[in-house]
């Protein structure tokens, strides 16, 4: 199976957009920059965001086949960044923090087998060499 990702970027007077086809765009700015602009998304933080919610989609999906109810879910992610020569940087690693509420307080034994198996297969941690970590 092989299915292409399409995504378009442009810099134009200032304003810089990640855009995806019909979808709204996305302003983006330099990691040290985006405490100074509200509406901008630094790349390394979309990239600790799209380990974020592809994990949730992904144990969301386990979740339901395995008959497990989550009432509601929350998370927090945190990329450490690191530098081994101070030149060159890198998220090193991206620890997931969730917090569940589930229907059924019986399936939280279930549970650390779900977050294992959503982290296994979530597309975005598998294609990453940054370690994904999920503190329960």
């Amino acid at each position: 199976m092989s299915e292409k990702l399409m995504t378009e970027f442009r810099s134009e007077g200032g304003k810089i957009v990640s855009l995806f086809e019909n979808h709204p765009p996305i302003d983006v700015t330099g990691m040290s920059k985006a405490k100074d602009i509200p509406e901008a998304w630094s790349p390394p933080h979309m990239l600790v965001a799209a380990a974020e919610s592809c994990f949730y989609l992904t144990l969301s999906a386990l979740a339901e086949k395995m008959r497990i109810g989550i009432k509601s879910y929350s998370s927090t992610a945190e990329g450490i960044v690191t530098s081994s020569d101070g030149k060159h940087y890198m998220i090193n690693e991206i620890i997931l923090r969730p917090t569940f509420h589930l229907d059924n307080e019986e399936d939280r034994l279930r549970l650390k087998l779900l977050v294992e198996k959503a982290k296994d297969y979530c597309l975005v941690a598998q294609s990453l060499k940054t370690a994904v970590r999920v503190e329960l």
